[in-house]
């Protein structure tokens, strides 16, 4: 995998993404996450939830 861009915000949520290239083809993911998604993934909910309930916070990705 290999960037082909500078950051550019997400048009969906704002949040930075880059265009990266694989062998397959190319495409637009989130910084941090490196997914093509808007959000947090799954595991990162859960831990979020987890915490709350603990009265503690998650650091959340840039």
């Amino acid at each position: 995998m290999s960037v082909d861009s500078t950051p550019q915000p997400c048009p969906h949520c704002l949040r930075p993404t880059v265009l990266v290239s694989h062998g397959w083809g190319r495409e637009w993911v989130h910084l941090g996450t490196w997914r093509r998604q808007c959000g947090a993934p799954v595991w990162m909910r859960a831990a979020e939830a987890s915490a709350g309930a603990r009265g503690e916070r998650v650091a959340q990705p840039v």
